[in-house]
């Protein structure tokens, strides 16, 4: 395990040629209340044992093994929206390999697969990679990048690859390090097409960066790349049309530092660009407090703010412990369509059952 230095508790980004406007999802105020169900599945396997949080990801639920070290073993598990296994026999092993760390996963709307992370191979070398294969299929080919370590990765709608990640500095707070962008662009073939945002250097274990207090998200639509940076404050949006990059400022919703205190427990991106996220935190007189909040972006000001979900939102008070009921909402694994993908509260011992809604 080495260090990298580019991250503090998370991703920390400088912007390049960044305006303030937005050509989407203007989400404009007022409460938006959390729909009865329009679908229900169970997955019965899924979001078990020592896996990553699961994610829902182009109609797919995806969850990871994020440290690997024996040949022959899955570590990438993909199921339908039904619940149904699709993968269960995708293992990311490059040859010579001593041992697999995988950050992220995605699928396209055409069935491919990717993934990112680093392989130690024998001789103390390393491979950093972005690999890219076929849903049911165990053959992948391993896009080398570099001293770049990609953290989160998606498809465009051409099937190239977009990542968010950082590569070590040369020397600590060197000028190289910050001239280096962490929103990169890659073709299918394994080719740099861009590199955006100068990083900024920190010190960090850059293998701690897959946890959720990393608090960074990468999605992608049909027209855009979204990046999240939870920890700098910011969203930015890649128009893939105009070649624009855009950024909003993420604002508190009010002075209290206990607004500040919250963990993003999940991410997504609706069709038409609204961003939803569910979060965990201390409240006024609470001591947790946990629900879906979708982001109100100001255009004028390209400031935004988390609003809750009416119909979402579970408080945990001092005094009086509520536990959640059954269909009560927990956290958001992603979005498809117009629709946020949900898990909710089921008895004890519990399926695991996701819940797709519309919001009114």
């Amino acid at each position: 395990m080495w260090t990298l230095r580019c991250f503090g508790a998370g991703l920390l980004l400088v912007p390049l040629f960044v305006s303030p406007t937005h050509s989407k999802a203007q989400t404009t105020a007022g409460n938006l209340n959390l729909a009865a169900p329009t679908k229900t599945a169970i997955y019965s396997d899924a979001i078990t044992g020592p896996r990553s949080a699961a994610y829902f990801d182009h109609g797919y639920l995806i969850q990871l093994q994020h440290v690997t070290v024996k040949s022959g073993v899955s570590n990438i598990f993909v199921y339908d929206s039904l619940g149904k296994f699709v993968s269960n026999e995708a293992v990311l092993w490059p040859e010579n390999t001593s041992s697999v760390w995988l950050s992220y996963a995605a699928v396209s709307d055409g069935r491919r697969l990717a993934a990112s992370g680093q392989a130690h191979l024998t001789g103390q070398s390393v491979l950093n990679f972005i690999a890219i294969g076929d849903l049911g299929q165990s053959k992948f080919t391993y896009l080398d990048t570099g001293e770049y370590v990609a953290m989160q990765i998606c498809f465009g709608p051409d099937g190239s690859i977009w990542a968010a990640g950082a590569a070590p500095a040369k020397r600590p707070n060197s000028m190289q390090e910050r001239e280096l962008g962490v929103l990169r662009h890659y073709s299918a073939k394994g080719e740099l097409l861009g590199n955006y945002l100068k990083q900024r250097a920190q010190q960090t274990d850059f293998h701690n960066a897959w946890k959720r207090d990393s608090q960074i998200y990468l999605r992608g639509d049909h027209d855009e790349i979204v990046l999240f940076d939870g920890v700098g404050g910011h969203l930015y949006r890649y128009n893939l049309g105009s070649n624009a990059l855009t950024t909003t400022e993420i604002r508190p919703r009010s002075e209290s530092p206990d607004d500040n205190v919250t963990l993003l427990t999940g991410f997504g991106l609706t069709q038409d660009g609204r961003v939803f996220a569910s979060r965990i935190g201390p409240g006024p007189r609470q001591s947790a407090a946990r629900g879906l909040y979708v982001l109100q972006i100001d255009a004028k000001s390209a400031t935004g703010t988390w609003e809750p979900i009416v119909g979402s939102m579970l408080a945990r008070r001092d005094d009086i412990v509520t536990e959640p009921t059954i269909g009560s909402f927990l956290y958001l694994l992603g979005c498809e369509g117009d629709e946020v993908v949900y898990r909710t509260q089921q008895k004890v011992p519990f399926p695991v059952m996701l819940s797709w809604s519309k919001m009114w």
